[in-house]
Formats: C-alpha cells, structure tokens, sequence
C-alpha cells in the first residue's frame, strides 16, 4: 500500500515546494509595497490567476477575438490592487518588482546549484 500512496506523496510535497518558490518574487514584491500579503494569500493569487487566464484564453480563441495580452495584463494589475490592498501604481510596481526578484532568486539558486537540482536552467 505505501508502494501505491509515495509516488502520489512526493508529487504533492513537489507541487507544494514548487508553489511556495513561485511564490516568493510577489510575496517580496508585496511586502516591499507595504501590501497586504501571506503565502498562502499569494499562492491562491497565483493559481486563481492561472485558472482565469486560462479561461479567457480559451474563451478569446474560440472566438477568435484576437490577442489576449494587454486584457490579461490589465487584468493582472487589477488582481494584484484588489487582492493585496494596493494602489493602482504600486500594484503596477509589484508587478515590475516580482520579476526583479524572481531574477535575483534563480541567479541565487543558480549559484547555490539549486536550480539545477530542480531542472531550471538559463538556456
């Protein structure tokens, strides 16, 4: 039976850990703001995003409505004001600032051999 449930296990504790280190350029961007933010608050962000974007995409080419990029983008900003309590320029700076920090973190575990560990590379 524990044959049958570890790979099931292992799958769960790797989406958690890849979840709380996608987590963590907005958190920081977030908290550098003086938002309102938690893991978890910013884990559910993230995957509410996922699964609304991914709705729209669908929805935009099934009726062939074109380029969904600035709509998702808007809608992005507006996620991020609402959610973490923040201005309409400062949701835009975290924005600009999680991918800042999301650099820095792969350059830290790349220097640290972790991205390798888990599979992430800059080619």
């Amino acid at each position: 039976m524990i044959e049958i449930l570890l790979p099931f296990v292992m799958l769960v504790i790797v989406v958690f850990v890849i979840l709380m280190i996608a987590a963590l350029p907005l958190y920081f961007a977030v908290q550098l703001l003086g938002g309102k933010a938690t893991i978890s608050k910013v884990i559910l962000v993230n995957i509410y995003t996922v699964i609304i974007f991914a709705i729209l995409e669908f929805v935009f080419n099934l009726f062939g409505l074109g380029n969904l990029s600035i709509v998702s983008f808007i809608l992005l900003i507006y996620f991020y004001h609402s959610f973490f309590k923040l201005g309409w320029i400062k949701a835009l700076i975290v924005w600009f600032l999680q991918i800042i920090v999301a650099v820095i973190l792969l350059y830290l575990m790349i220097a640290l051999g972790i991205a390798a560990m888990i599979g992430v590379s800059l080619l």
